[in-house]
């Protein structure tokens, strides 16, 4: 993810990188698609971002997330 920043800064917008739970320097000892889902709801209700990018189980957990709350204002 972090090569894909070097595309992203440039075009101005605000980045919100996030660990998942379990992850990097996020605590717990679980993590599965629902349970992230669970974590990006809280996150995306607090910053209303348009676009999400996610790789490997963070893009299901996303998938998750898009059919579980019905996002509508999710353009990406």
């Amino acid at each position: 993810m972090e090569k894909l920043l070097l595309y992203l800064k440039p075009l101005g917008k605000t980045i919100i990188a996030i660990d998942a739970p379990a992850h990097g320097l996020s605590d717990g000892k679980e993590f599965n698609a629902p349970k992230y889902a669970e974590y990006l709801h809280v996150l995306i209700q607090k910053y209303q971002p348009k676009i999400i990018i996610g790789h490997s189980i963070g893009g299901a957990a996303i998938a998750y997330y898009l059919n579980k709350y019905q996002n509508t204002e999710i353009e990406k």
